[in-house]
């Protein structure tokens, strides 16, 4: 994680406004390349993606830690620049073939179908699972972690 002066007078300034006084975990876009993140970030300001996923696999490559309720993390665009700060609300951990309907409606992506939830992510992990060393499985275990969008409100 290479947190620039950027990201920590961005965190500084939510703090100062809102009174928060524990840290932030992360500073992250969603996806895999520019044009992905700035796509996903929009839902998530206008309100439509409350959640996101993770496979445990991906997290433990990456050597990074496992979300938790509560747990800031500073949403970045497709250039790096910091533009949102969600809060978890929830984290369930379950196997591909078992993410629910409900979950990838929350994602806000495409239709909101799980249809189309299982077909995108599914090419997603598998460009990821290539970068990483691993192939993508029905059983791998997907981290469904719902969030609110705290900053900007």
């Amino acid at each position: 994680m290479n947190i620039s002066k950027e990201i920590i007078d961005y965190w500084n300034r939510f703090q100062k406004e809102n009174g928060i006084i524990q840290s932030f975990v992360n500073a992250w876009s969603f996806g895999d390349n520019p044009e992905l993140a700035d796509e996903l970030l929009e839902l998530v300001l206008t309100g439509k993606k409350t959640g996101t996923a993770t496979l445990v696999i991906e997290l433990e490559r990456k050597g990074e830690k496992m979300p938790e309720v509560g747990d800031y993390n500073i949403i970045l665009d497709g250039k790096g620049k910091p533009t949102a700060i969600i809060r978890t609300t929830s984290v369930e951990i379950k196997p591909f073939n078992e993410v629910e309907e409900a979950f990838a409606y929350s994602e806000g992506e495409d239709d909101r179908t799980l249809e189309s939830w299982r077909r995108e992510h599914w090419k997603y992990w598998t460009r990821v699972g290539q970068k990483l060393g691993f192939a993508m499985k029905e059983d791998l275990l997907v981290i469904c972690e719902n969030f609110e969008l705290v900053y900007p409100k």
